[in-house]
């Protein structure tokens, strides 16, 4: 948001993107990817291991629009990366399986006309976190809070202009 001042009073412009949009579906499978992590990290372990999963990036395919249709000539590119923890012990956690369809799943349920199995191609670049990071959150019991990185601080938000 952006306060622009006019003679007559402060204006407030707000970016507003489409379901369709790239960013709103790196966002939105960015946070699918982190939510199945949660899920199947609570399923298997009993708690939610470090993450972070938060960047995607989509590069746009080639299509033939033709009136009622038409064909996809180079399918989209959809890359997932950021750190988390595909293992604990001797269990082993499928990262990318995970990345690729929650991904798949989102897609079919949001953008109806995209054939999320031919005309997208998903790329698991999720890594491991440093030893370092992966032993900082281990140290706690299980009843304790989170320990936090040293990008961890806080969050917060504030409207620039009340509700009505």
């Amino acid at each position: 948001m952006t306060p622009l001042e006019t003679d007559d009073e402060a204006i407030e412009i707000v970016e507003r993107k489409g379901l369709g949009h790239p960013d709103t579906i790196c966002d939105a499978l960015a946070e699918a990817l982190s939510r199945n992590l949660c899920r199947e990290y609570r399923s298997r372990f009993g708690e939610i291991f470090h993450h972070n999963v938060d960047k995607a990036l989509l590069c746009g395919g080639r299509a033939l629009a033709e009136f009622g249709g038409g064909s996809v000539l180079a399918p989209i590119e959809i890359y997932l990366a950021g750190r988390a923890i595909s293992e604990a012990g001797s269990v082993a956690l499928p990262v990318s399986e995970i990345a690729v369809e929650g991904s798949r799943a989102w897609l079919r349920a949001n953008l109806h006309a995209l054939d999320a199995e031919h005309d997208v191609r998903i790329h698991n670049l999720v890594r491991p976190g440093s030893h370092d990071l992966r032993t900082l959150f281990s140290r706690r019991a299980r009843d304790e809070s989170p320990l936090a990185n040293d990008t961890s601080i806080g969050v917060g938000y504030a409207p620039l202009i009340p509700s009505p």
